[in-house]
């Protein structure tokens, strides 16, 4: 009986793992259509407002803004409800330490702590960035990675692996302009709220091709150039996700 008893939990056991492979199989079958279909209408929307920043009227160019600004929102959305299904909470960091790896799920970047700033507020460092988060937004690595199979990130090459910077240093600037568009392109859908374009600081001709391009770029809600920690002049800190 007992041997029995055994063999059925067995069958059980084995019933139960294979369902869940394939109701995570499905679920991430169904993040790479999402991000497919997210990364298709980012680049149309990016080409209608390019068409229409070359119409002489206002009113055409600010038209095509507020449609291409509407349409980013719904994709962000989308981006947004995508990773909720597929990503599981990781482990909150309880007590942040100085020189504590943790991973920040909202950037998809992993980072170290700096300091403690405020009860609230830690500093951390991701690569050669330093910036400001809320302690609610930090995870255990551990977990982070035990987590990471079933992250957007991880679904497949439809979702690109973007980190926080871009360095167009010793660039043409119509070179430089182009790499832009794309990271800017990818970042967005990557779900990144702020990016860090490295410019360097030379005669300022690139920074100012960077940031003209910037003001009718759909994705960008601001730009400012880098504080003493990010670079100084020589970076331009962009906030993504348009007015919505």
């Amino acid at each position: 009986a007992a041997a029995r008893d055994a063999a059925v939990y067995g069958e059980l056991l084995a019933e139960v793992k294979s369902r869940k492979k394939e109701m995570l199989d499905k679920a991430r079958e169904e993040a790479q259509a999402l991000v497919r279909e997210a990364r298709r209408e980012t680049r149309a929307i990016l080409t209608e407002l390019r068409n229409g920043m070359k119409a002489e009227a206002a009113r055409e160019r600010e038209e095509a803004l507020a449609r291409a600004r509407r349409a980013l929102a719904g994709i962000e959305g989308k981006t947004e409800l995508l990773v909720r299904r597929v990503s599981p909470a990781g482990e909150t960091v309880v007590d942040p330490q100085p020189g504590q790896e943790v991973f920040l799920p909202r950037w998809g970047q992993r980072a170290q702590i700096l300091e403690v700033v405020d009860d609230a507020t830690v500093r951390v460092q991701v690569g050669t960035i330093k910036v400001n988060v809320a302690k609610s937004e930090l995870e255990a690595v551990k977990r982070a990675r035990e987590e990471k199979p079933g992250r957007v990130e991880a679904v497949g090459p439809a979702a690109p692996d973007v980190v926080l910077h871009l360095d167009m240093r010793g660039m043409r600037a119509a070179d430089a302009l182009a790499e832009m568009e794309k990271y800017l392109d990818d970042a967005l859908l990557a779900g990144l709220p702020k990016v860090y374009l490295i410019h360097g600081k030379g005669t300022g001709a690139l920074r100012a091709a960077v940031q003209e391009e910037l003001r009718v770029h759909p994705a960008v809600r601001g730009f400012r150039l880098g504080e003493a920690g990010e670079g100084g002049s020589g970076v331009t800190v962009v906030e993504l996700g348009g007015e919505g």
